[in-house]
């Protein structure tokens, strides 16, 4: 799959180089399409793991006042022995802001900004899909996913030496 697939989606037209990883994906997506563009190539790419895209920080520090507004609010108004809905408040505030301001998510993860990054990512988390049949593993394959698993399941900071024992160093007992 070409590298610059995210423009030939945008423009309907194939471009005459490949964006370098260090591309930022907001210069290849217009804001106004980003969300069903990032979704498209999602699709095309064929992977249920997909980075995702994220809501603007004013956008989240609106939704966190408006959450805390809420529970304050449940607070003042539940009568003093039901506390118990007074607290449901945010949780469930909380949910249905994020449920109805899903369209706001147009923003790149830090993590994801870059086509080196999602490609990486891509690498990391489906790396099968990227090899012919009946080729193996790099070593450099096989040691980005034991970090990335070990990173996940142990809970570990991702700085550790390849060195590094699962017991002594990591913890895994």
């Amino acid at each position: 799959m070409p590298i610059y697939l995210a423009s030939s989606l945008r423009t309907g037209k194939h471009l005459h180089s490949d964006p370098i990883s260090s591309t930022p994906w907001e210069s290849l997506i217009p804001l106004e399409q980003r969300r069903e563009l990032w979704l498209r190539l999602k699709t095309t790419v064929g992977t249920e793991r997909w980075p995702t895209l994220e809501h603007t920080t004013n956008a989240r520090r609106l939704m966190i006042a408006l959450v805390v507004g809420t529970t304050a609010t449940a607070f003042v108004v539940a009568p003093s022995h039901n506390w118990v809905v007074a607290l449901a408040a945010a949780p469930l505030s909380a949910l249905l802001l994020l449920r109805t301001t899903a369209h706001w998510q147009t923003h790149f993860a830090p993590q994801s900004a870059t086509v080196g990054q999602v490609a990486e990512f891509l690498t990391q988390n489906m790396p099968k899909a990227w090899r012919s049949p009946g080729t193996g593993w790099t070593r450099e394959q096989v040691r980005a996913v034991v970090r990335r698993i070990t990173v996940e399941h142990l809970n570990v900071d991702a700085t550790f030496s390849d060195d590094a024992s699962f017991i002594d160093d990591l913890g895994a007992d």
